[in-house]
């Protein structure tokens, strides 16, 4: 991957929920926002919601409430990130996609003006059951104008299997939407890729919890796995 230094400075960070659990993670996250912010970067973070529920995992019940269950916590851990990002001085504003009267509800015009000096939370996905969190990303990176989404994971980026349980799996440096969606990469879901590929979207997926990754994906490049249309591997 090319450095992205001069060619993406309007980003969206996807962040699942589990990263919440992680606290050493999330503040050096939010140091690299302290770092970033004076560069002239803007950033939106919309948070999942799995470290305290995930709607399709609530077999017993249904789906459409397990999902607004799954939506109401992605809200709870928005409302914590704003909080850590305030205690650390940083200007920024949270908005929920669900109508919650103490949080904003969520306003593309008005959070298009905040994304130009502050830092954005997004929560409660699209309001929607049966949509997850990486499409509620792709939509909102389209609404506000990112031009690269960042999905922050657990691995360094794109596999042809699941590294966690493959050791030997192929690392995929660049890829095309298409290519995820055939090969039935996990990575994101199918909606969220066809909703990037047919808006022209560029994915950059890395692994969030090593230090300094998110500043280096921005700064300095080559980490991670590039989707965009017309990527080379695969």
């Amino acid at each position: 991957m090319e450095s992205t230094e001069t060619n993406y400075r309007r980003v969206l960070l996807k962040l699942n929920g589990e990263i919440f659990k992680a606290r050493d993670c999330l503040d050096d996250l939010i140091d690299s926002f302290l770092l970033l912010k004076p560069e002239g970067f803007k950033i939106a973070i919309l948070v999942g919601g799995g470290n305290i529920v995930r709607g399709k995992e609530l077999k017993e019940i249904d789906r459409v409430t397990a999902d607004r269950m799954g939506m109401l916590a992605t809200v709870i851990n928005g409302m914590r990130l704003y909080e850590l990002l305030k205690n650390k001085g940083i200007d920024c504003e949270h908005y929920s996609a669900i109508p919650i009267p103490w949080v904003k509800f969520y306003n593309p015009h008005e959070v298009r003006t905040d994304y130009e000096n502050k830092i954005v939370v997004l929560s409660g996905g699209t309001s929607n059951p049966y949509f997850t969190t990486d499409t509620a990303a792709v939509l909102r990176s389209m609404e506000i104008g990112a031009e690269i989404l960042i999905k922050g994971t657990k691995v360094e980026g794109v596999y042809e299997e699941d590294p966690l349980k493959h050791p030997e799996a192929k690392f995929l440096k660049e890829i095309d939407y298409r290519y995820a969606i055939d090969k039935g990469l996990e990575i994101m879901d199918k909606t969220a890729f066809a909703l990037a590929h047919e808006y022209g979207i560029v994915i950059l997926v890395i692994n969030i919890y090593k230090k300094g990754n998110f500043i280096k994906a921005l700064k300095e490049g080559n980490i991670g796995t590039i989707i965009k249309k017309g990527g080379k591997d695969g």
